[in-house]
């Protein structure tokens, strides 16, 4: 018995014959190719290059579910230039998300930084800015591309993962380049800030609480940053739904709680503006531990502060305070 296959030079249709019989043919148009990405930093810039292959995008007539099949021979390259952060932040790990855009029969890459939040579904349309090759390309919340797109079917290719010392200077290789289709949303955007081992409050904002250890410090939407005198505070850099929790103990029965955006830090979290008080409780003994934990829509530019009572000293059991950009 003889095998053979045979196909057309465009590799995308033939036939399968079993002694020169012709058994089957097929048909691989609309058939994705594997997503194979690199990131490569060069010139203080990040090189992203997609091989090519062909994928099946959705229509821009989002009532439409017919795809369309678009194919390039051609690897696919985006430079994310020297001095374009994306809005990362000096050596906190982010993720760069990766798509390929379907410009009318013309495919482009697109990056952005994950922490964003923009929608990876695959069932809607993006529009993109032109990352401009002059270090320029600096936000969080935008999608860029070599040239800008307006209302484009897209597909998700992977994501990148990198820390660098300095924001928007790509010299170290990152850590994992992962080539995906689909669903790649779950790795993205997650943020999370988390300490313990309480330090006092501040000297001046005598009612927020400080922190002495930091055990995680991931992703690019929570800012923490630590003052002697002005104590905690955690700057929200994307907006989201978010997740907050904090238990402490204290040299006394207090109350504490969590505050927003709140100009009161010299008051007791109970007497501050309803509004800016997230959530409180209260320890009932010298020593014992609470918690205190909120979960809601926080916008970016919120301020969150751990909020006690004046000066309530510190106990002896452990204290933790964690944050999560949930979605």
């Amino acid at each position: 018995m003889t095998v053979g296959i045979s196909g057309k030079s465009n590799g995308t249709q033939g036939a399968l014959s079993v002694n020169g019989t012709e058994a089957f043919a097929f048909d691989a148009t609309g058939v994705d190719s594997p997503f194979t990405l690199t990131a490569v930093p060069s010139g203080n810039a990040m090189v992203l290059t997609l091989k090519a292959g062909g994928w099946r995008f959705r229509s821009t007539t989002t009532a439409d579910g017919t795809p369309t099949y678009v194919k390039t021979d051609t690897d696919l390259t985006l430079t994310v230039s020297s001095g374009s952060t994306l809005g990362t932040t000096n050596a906190v790990q982010s993720d760069i998300l990766v798509r390929v855009i379907n410009d009318a029969g013309t495919l482009r890459l697109s990056a952005e930084n994950a922490a964003g939040g923009m929608d990876t579904s695959e069932t809607g349309l993006i529009s993109t800015t032109a990352e401009g090759g002059a270090g320029g390309a600096d936000s969080a919340t935008t999608i860029y591309s070599g040239t800008a797109v307006t209302s484009k079917a897209y597909r998700v290719a992977g994501i990148v993962r990198s820390t660098q010392a300095t924001a928007g200077t790509w010299v170290t290789t990152p850590s994992l380049v992962q080539s995906v289709g689909g669903s790649v949303e779950a790795a993205s955007a997650a943020s999370m800030v988390r300490l313990q081992t309480p330090n006092g409050n501040g000297s001046t904002n005598t009612c927020v609480r400080r922190f002495s250890s930091t055990v995680v410090n991931r992703g690019s939407a929570i800012t923490y940053a630590d003052s002697s005198t002005a104590g905690g505070t955690f700057t929200i850099n994307t907006p989201g739904v978010y997740h907050i929790s904090y238990s402490d103990s204290f040299s006394g029965a207090t109350n504490f709680g969590l505050s927003v955006n709140s100009t009161q830090l010299t008051t007791a979290i109970g007497s501050i503006t309803a509004t800016d008080r997230l959530q409180m409780n209260q320890t009932l003994s010298a020593n014992a531990n609470a918690v205190c934990a909120w979960a809601g829509w926080l916008n970016a530019g919120d301020v969150i502060r751990a909020h006690t009572s004046a000066s309530p000293g510190n106990g002896v059991n452990p204290v933790d305070f964690c944050i999560v950009r949930a979605l």
